[in-house]
């Protein structure tokens, strides 16, 4: 057996029931709508205030951080300025002796061994010459300009003069011939010659060119020290 149950409307239940009626008063209604209103218009502000708000902390916190950054490198600042002055002093010696270097290698760029000439001169003496007397004059001394032997050779700063004794003139000839390959001398020609009982006395006068300069003072004297060692005969 099946049972059907339908339900009928109010009006068809009872007479007037489905009639309803808001009769809540218009100040009540438009006075719930302007809380609901100013609720909105409230959390519209907080969440404005809240924005505002982390705006000015992050850019505080922007400004905090480049103060912080600016504060650590005027303290590195201070504290290279204090390593500075520590070492002012080594850094005015040092500047003092770089001065000094350059202002002695130019009073000493013409500086000559002349120990070391008169050593190879007296070294080239064959048996038989004696040399009693070595003197050198620089063209510089007398005033003169310095000469040169040619376009490319060297420069002819002064002459040098050998004097001694000689058990013949023939012993002469090896000893001129030897100073002529000396490194520096040019020139080389007897002056004079007079016999005497004991044998010759002569004079020998040559040119003595730059190349006898010593460059110690330059400054790059430690590769022209190399050179020179090279060179030297």
């Amino acid at each position: 057996m099946t049972v059907t149950l339908e339900r009928q409307s109010a009006w068809q239940t009872r007479p007037g029931w489905g009639i309803a009626v808001d009769l809540t008063p218009g100040e009540v209604v438009n006075a719930r709508r302007v809380g609901i209103l100013k609720k909105v218009i409230v959390a519209g502000l907080v969440l404005v205030l809240l924005l505002c708000g982390a705006a000015t902390y992050l850019t505080l916190d922007d400004e905090w951080a480049a103060e912080d950054a600016y504060n650590a490198e005027q303290a590195r600042t201070a504290a290279l300025q204090q390593e500075v002055r520590q070492y002012a002093d080594i850094t005015l010696m040092e500047t003092t002796i770089g001065q000094t270097r350059a202002q002695v290698s130019t009073l000493m760029a013409h500086d000559m061994d002349y120990v070391n000439l008169m050593a190879k001169v007296r070294a080239r003496a064959p048996e038989g010459v004696v040399i009693t007397n070595i003197s050198v004059l620089l063209a510089e001394e007398n005033g003169a300009p310095p000469a040169t032997t040619g376009a490319a050779g060297p420069a002819v700063i002064g002459t040098a003069t050998v004097a001694g004794k000689s058990t013949s003139i023939g012993a002469l000839a090896p000893f001129v011939k030897s100073l002529s390959m000396l490194r520096g001398v040019d020139e080389v020609v007897p002056t004079s010659n007079t016999k005497t009982e004991l044998g010759v006395e002569y004079t020998l006068s040559m040119d003595i060119t730059d190349e006898l300069y010593t460059h110690r003072f330059d400054p790059n004297a430690e590769a022209n020290a190399e050179a020179n060692a090279g060179g030297a005969q």
